[in-house]
């Protein structure tokens, strides 16, 4: 969008055919984080309750009632870099789910997960510089209550997700070594 800043862009929500086409997008992402929920549906439907986890729970959750009042208060705004990244991290997660149920050998690889949870990590770092640059700064015309709500947000999902990285790909890793080690 031409008239959109990423650096600052205030509750803007103009009659104008590119901020509609925008309100849209946003709506769309809306119905993305419900259809999101379903993730708990299978983990159910597949006995696999130690999969619903506190960081599972709250994220999902969370997500659809905050984009909610987005869609419904803030459609078009500074917090739209949220959404787009979003997007981008989960068709990278659901391209993988995609392709493990084809070849469910794929599910074994702690390449792609890992990865996957460096991308998320890395989202969380940047929604953090583009809340808090601007909530330092001062000098963008949106509510610095938000801005707030946004980096607290977004700190508090890093720390939750490295907190799974760690448990899941470093002491699960020093674990194995270890059990290598004296097999040896």
């Amino acid at each position: 969008m031409h008239d959109y800043s990423w650096s600052c862009e205030p509750i803007n929500q103009k009659g104008n055919p590119s901020r509609k086409m925008l309100i849209f997008v946003t709506y769309l992402y809306f119905v993305s984080k419900i259809i999101d929920l379903l993730d708990t549906v299978f983990f159910v439907m597949r006995k696999k309750y130690n999969q619903i986890t506190f960081l599972h729970t709250y994220h999902h959750a969370g997500m659809v009632v905050a984009t909610y009042v987005f869609t419904k208060f803030l459609a078009g705004s500074h917090a739209t870099l949220l959404g787009l990244i979003n997007s981008f991290v989960h068709v990278i997660m659901y391209f993988y789910y995609f392709l493990t149920s084809f070849k469910p050998e794929l599910k074994h690889s702690l390449w792609w997960k890992k990865h996957i949870t460096q991308v998320q990590l890395l989202q969380f770092t940047i929604l953090m510089l583009h809340f808090g640059i601007p909530l330092i700064g001062g000098y963008c015309d949106f509510p610095k209550v938000l801005l707030f709500i946004g980096f607290t947000q977004n700190m508090f999902m890093f720390t939750l997700f490295a907190d799974f990285y760690i448990k899941a790909y470093i002491k699960n890793n020093k674990f194995k070594s270890i059990g290598q080690k004296n097999v040896e």
